[in-house]
């Protein structure tokens, strides 16, 4: 299932049990490159931060966008604690983010695969 989102604030509670992965693509606001540039730092610190508290598995820029569009791979609960964590990014907070796709994803091989069951449960 994929979600479009925008992104409001919220107060988040976290709470890590039972999290599934989500992959979230970020497209931004070309037009404000100059001022995207200027809280680029807050906006990794941010990302940083949650990586400390092992919520963001991982983040980076999409080469084929030219570092204008990212991708994040983070733990949550829900789609709606997504938007909630996400909310307090300094991009979000200044209205960068243009489109947020989150969707939720079940590794099937490598990190976070382990106890997979094999059999798909559609097939």
């Amino acid at each position: 299932m994929s979600y479009m989102c925008s992104i409001v604030k919220r107060r988040f509670n976290w709470h890590y049990e039972a999290m599934s992965l989500y992959v979230i693509e970020y497209t931004y606001d070309h037009s404000l490159e100059s001022l995207i540039q200027s809280f680029r730092p807050a906006h990794r610190q941010f990302l940083r931060d949650l990586h400390s508290r092992d919520i963001v598995v991982a983040s980076g820029f999409l080469r084929d966008r030219g570092e204008n569009d990212a991708l994040i791979i983070l733990r949550a609960n829900s789609a709606q604690d997504v938007f909630e964590i996400l909310a307090d990014d300094p991009f979000a907070l200044q209205g960068f983010v243009e489109t947020c796709k989150i969707r939720e994803w079940v590794p099937t091989i490598g990190f976070g695969a382990e106890g997979f069951d094999t059999e798909f449960p559609f097939s």
